[in-house]
């Protein structure tokens, strides 16, 4: 009986040493073997993404902003198989996280998902669809596990409040490369484990964030396996903004900035403050063209002062300003040097400036002029002119002008030109400061290449040479030989 029990005992304990052993490490082809029929990608009729299949009854998850104003979505298997998404089941908008509905599966999919945080350090691999390029695979380690209030304490809670998040986000920070696309895509361990997913990145320094298995973990709680699929239509289109002040951190009155203020104009455009409500929190999560050829300047004290994305020593994709007090200064979109997009300035007090739309380096839509954080002057521009000069008193249209000759002749009208055009003047001193930055910075990195080039050059030139001279020694001896008859 004894020699039993003691069996029983000994097989007892294997068991449970067997079910907690960790699982195995794969290299990063078994692992790419395992994962790619998880990893799905994303096309609505606003952008493309990517997703993970969590579960065979069809649940894929994704980020917020990957589906958020989409009327329609298509998902695309590894397989080539394409599926209509049914709408979405759950939302998390403030960690960025949703959860998608199509057909069940006919082939198991889902991925696993890890049970805790993984260990920094621990090597982890991304999957997604950067820039459309479907289906890819970058390897990284995991840098740093952080808190919403970490990453506020780096970048400013402006910045972190406009990107929609809650101080209560945990975020994996990672090493793996992702760019736009990737967004909503696994972030795994060597396991196979899904630890976080793709969701942002910031430029400059291989800084990539993935919102974290603690935080997935809450969303598919919320879930039950018969609940239907709501229309992408009931998906809010906007998140509303969080508060991420810390319970003894004091707060300032914010003024509004007037979301729902619109009216037309005598030309027959309507102005609303949605023309720039949409997109720059686009342009902060996708840090469009985020790469570690970014120029990032500091102020003394070490605050980030501006953070610059460029490509052959021009301005092109995103560019960040923050104040000394890491205040937000401006969100700027450039294309091969110039501005092209939304342009978003802020005074240092916190008040909105300038804000505009461009194309080309030139006004094209609506530039709006605040002053103590009210709209006080509206331009509309085609794109070879002014068409429209609309004064603004409490948030009703005023005075408006056909031509800048007319509106000059009005002392208010002239007071707020010159004081847009002074700011707009300090704005591009800024933009030549970056753009001689990124010069520079092309051309250090034009040298470090070819100071690696160099030497394997030398080589191949070297050896090509070594070539020629055994060929002519070759020539001359079968010369010698055929001369002397032999």
């Amino acid at each position: 009986m004894a020699k039993r029990g003691f069996r029983r005992a000994f097989i007892t304990l294997v068991a449970i040493c067997f079910c907690a052993s960790p699982a195995r490490a794969m290299d990063l082809v078994e692992l790419v073997k395992k994962i790619e029929n998880s990893v799905v990608r994303l096309d609505t009729n606003r952008s493309t993404g990517s997703g993970v299949i969590v579960d065979d009854r069809g649940w894929i998850l994704t980020n917020h902003h990957v589906v958020r104003g989409a009327s329609q979505c298509t998902v695309t298997l590894r397989s080539g198989t394409m599926l209509k998404a049914e709408g979405y089941l759950a939302l998390l908008s403030h960690h960025d996280l949703a959860l998608i509905k199509t057909a069940p599966f006919d082939k198991p999919s889902a991925i696993a998902l890890a049970g805790d945080l993984p260990k920094i350090g621990e090597r982890v691999a991304a999957f997604g669809n950067p820039r459309g390029f479907s289906f890819t695979t970058s390897e990284g380690i995991v840098s740093a596990i952080r808190s919403g209030n970490d990453v506020i304490e780096t970048i400013g809670r402006d910045i972190y409040d406009d990107l929609g998040y809650s101080a209560d986000a945990t975020w994996v920070q990672t090493t793996a490369p992702i760019s736009p696309g990737n967004s909503g895509g696994p972030l795994v361990t060597m396991s196979g484990e899904l630890v976080a997913l793709n969701t942002w990145v910031w430029p400059g320094q291989n800084l990539n964030f993935g919102i974290s298995i603690s935080n997935i973990r809450r969303l598919l709680g919320t879930v039950s396996p018969q609940q239907p699929p709501k229309h992408f239509s009931e998906m809010p289109k906007i998140r509303e903004k969080t508060v991420t002040r810390r319970p003894n951190e004091p707060t300032e009155p914010t003024r509004p900035y007037h979301p729902v203020l619109s009216f037309e104009l005598p030309t027959g455009r309507l102005f609303s403050y949605a023309v720039f409500d949409a997109e720059p929190v686009e342009f902060i999560k996708s840090l469009s063209e985020s790469s570690n050829d970014a120029v990032v300047l500091r102020h003394p004290n070490g605050a980030l002062y501006a953070s610059a994305d460029q490509q052959k020593g021009l301005l092109h994709g995103v560019t960040l300003g923050q104040y000394e007090t890491r205040q937000k200064m401006a969100i700027v979109n450039y294309v091969k040097g110039q501005r092209h997009g939304l342009m978003l300035t802020w005074k240092e007090n916190g008040e909105p400036a300038m804000f505009g739309q461009f194309a080309n380096g030139k006004p094209v839509g609506f530039v709006a002029w605040h002053e103590d954080g009210d709209l006080r002057m509206l331009l509309q521009y085609s794109p070879k002119q002014l068409e429209w000069l609309q004064l603004v008193s409490g948030d009703s249209p005023a005075e408006g002008f056909k031509t800048r000759e007319e509106a000059e002749k009005n002392e208010t009208a002239k007071d707020l030109l010159t004081k847009l055009e002074a700011f707009d003047e300090s704005i591009k001193k800024n933009e030549q400061k970056l753009r001689r930055n990124a010069r520079q910075l092309d051309e250090q990195q034009r040298r470090a290449i070819a100071s690696k080039l160099g030497p394997e050059k030398r080589k191949m030139a070297s050896a090509r040479a070594a070539a020629r001279d055994a060929q002519d020694a070759a020539a001359m001896r079968d010369w010698f030989r055929k001369s002397l008859g032999k």
